[in-house]
C-alpha cells in the first residue's frame, strides 16, 4: 500500500481483477473501481464488501461492470444482509437490517427469494411512485423473478422486469414505488391472499391479487386487466381491502364476476366488468362494498347486468356496456346518491334499495327511487 496525505491508499482493481486474486492476506483491503467501494479479504480468494453505506445494519450493493455480475452481487448481498446483527442485537421488528441497492441493472441467474423477516430492501433511486417515467433512473432487476415471502419486510423502489411476487396473507409486507410485470403483487401460486400495503406501485396484467383475495391496502397503484382481485379468464377473485386512487387499465378488474366488498375511493376501471361487474365471459358478481367517486368507463360494472348491487355508491359513474351496470337483471338493494350513468339508464331498485339525485346523462334525467 502507498501513503498519500497521511493515510493509506489501498490497491485498486476492477471487480474481475479482484475476483481473480487467490493469494491475498486476510484483512487486505482493495478498492473496486467498478463498484466504487472497498472490499476486505477474509481468505486468500474470498472477500466482503466494506465500502459505502455498509455497516452492522446495512449492506450496500452497487452496479458494476455488467448486469450479470450485478445480479450475482445482489443475490450475495441479500444473503449477507440476512446474517447481520444490527447494533449488536438479533434482527427484530424494531432492529432491522437493510439491503441498499444502488441504481443500475441487475440480471438474476435464478429467482431471488426474499424470505427473511426484518431485512428490508431499499433501491437508492429518486423514484417512490413506481411510474414509468422514473424507471430509467432507478433500480432494475431482470433475468428472473423476485419472490417476497417474508412476513415482515419493506421493499422500496425495486423495479422488476419479470414478476415481483408477494407472500400469502402477509399483512406486514410493504411495497412502495415498486414495479413488476404480469402477475406481480400477488402470490406466486396465484391462489392465496394479498394482504400487504402497496403504495405507488405499478404492474402488468393480472396483478394485485388477481384471482385471489385482495384484502390489503392499495394506494395510487395501477394494474393491467384483471387487477385488484380481478378475473384472470378462468377464476374470479375477491376485493375486500381498501383501494384509493387505483386504476385498472383494461377489463376484468376490481373483483370482476367476484365479490367487491371493500372500500373503493377515487378508483377507475377502464374496461368491461369493473367492480364485481360482468367479466368477458358475461358472468356478473356482487358489489357489496363502499364505492366513493369511482368510475367504470367500460360498462357492465358494479354487479354487472345480472349480479348483485347491494353496496353504497356515492358520486360514482358508469356506462351501460353490453347489458348494463348496477345489476339491472339482478339484485338492486344498495344505496346510490349523486351517481351518473353516462350511457343507458339506472335499473329499478328492489327491496330496501334507494337512489337519490342520480343522473342519466344521455337524457339529463334525474332519478330518485325507493
Amino acid at each position: 500500500d502507498t501513503v498519500e496525505f497521511g493515510g493509506f491508499v489501498p490497491p485498486a482493481g476492477t471487480t474481475a481483477e479482484i475476483d481473480a486474486v487467490t493469494t491475498a492476506v486476510i484483512g487486505q483491503v482493495m478498492f473496486d473501481t467498478d463498484r466504487k467501494g472497498q472490499v476486505r479479504f477474509t481468505g486468500a480468494s474470498n472477500y466482503e464488501n466494506i465500502g459505502g453505506l455498509s455497516s452492522s445494519a446495512v449492506i450496500q450493493v452497487n452496479a458494476g461492470a455488467s448486469s450479470a455480475e450485478n445480479g450475482s452481487a445482489l443475490a450475495a448481498a441479500y444473503a449477507k444482509a440476512k446474517t447481520l446483527t444490527p447494533n449488536g442485537s438479533a434482527l427484530s421488528t424494531t432492529n432491522r437490517a437493510v439491503l441498499a441497492v444502488g441504481c443500475g441493472v441487475y440480471s438474476l441467474a435464478s429467482e431471488l427469494l426474499v424470505d427473511a423477516d426484518f431485512v428490508d430492501i431499499i433501491g437508492l433511486s429518486n423514484n417512490t411512485r413506481g411510474d414509468a417515467d422514473a424507471v430509467k433512473y432507478s433500480v432494475r432487476v431482470e433475468g428472473s423473478t423476485v419472490n417476497v415471502t417474508a412476513a415482515d419486510v419493506y421493499v422500496n423502489g425495486l423495479h422488476v422486469s419479470t414478476s415481483l411476487y408477494c407472500g400469502d396473507n402477509k399483512p406486514l409486507q410493504v411495497f412502495i414505488g415498486c414495479l413488476g410485470a404480469s402477475s406481480s403483487f400477488r402470490t406466486k401460486a396465484g391462489t392465496g391472499t394479498t394482504a400487504g400495503t402497496f403504495i405507488g406501485c405499478r404492474g402488468g396484467v393480472n396483478c394485485f391479487g388477481c384471482a385471489e383475495t385482495a384484502s390489503g391496502t392499495f394506494t395510487d397503484c395501477l394494474s393491467g386487466q384483471g387487477g385488484f382481485g380481478g378475473f384472470n379468464l378462468t377464476t374470479a377473485g375477491v376485493a375486500s381491502g381498501t383501494f384509493t386512487r387505483c386504476t385498472v387499465v383494461g377489463s376484468n378488474g376490481f373483483a370482476s364476476s367476484g365479490t367487491a366488498s371493500g372500500t373503493f375511493i377515487d378508483c377507475e376501471a377502464t374496461g368491461q366488468g369493473g367492480f364485481a361487474g360482468a367479466n368477458t365471459s358475461f358472468i356478473s358478481g356482487t358489489a357489496s362494498g363502499v364505492f366513493i367517486r369511482c368510475r367504470a368507463t367500460g360498462g357492465d360494472a358494479f354487479g354487472g347486468f345480472n349480479g348483485t348491487a347491494s353496496g353504497t355508491f356515492r358520486n360514482c359513474e358508469a356506462a351501460a356496456g353490453l347489458g348494463g351496470s348496477y345489476a339491472p337483471s339482478g339484485t338492486v338493494t344498495g344505496e346510490w346518491s349523486y351517481c351518473t350513468m353516462t350511457t343507458g339508464t339506472f335499473p329499478a331498485v328492489t327491496g330496501a334499495g334507494k337512489m337519490r339525485m342520480c343522473l342519466e346523462e344521455a337524457t339529463m334525467t334525474e332519478v330518485n327511487q325507493g
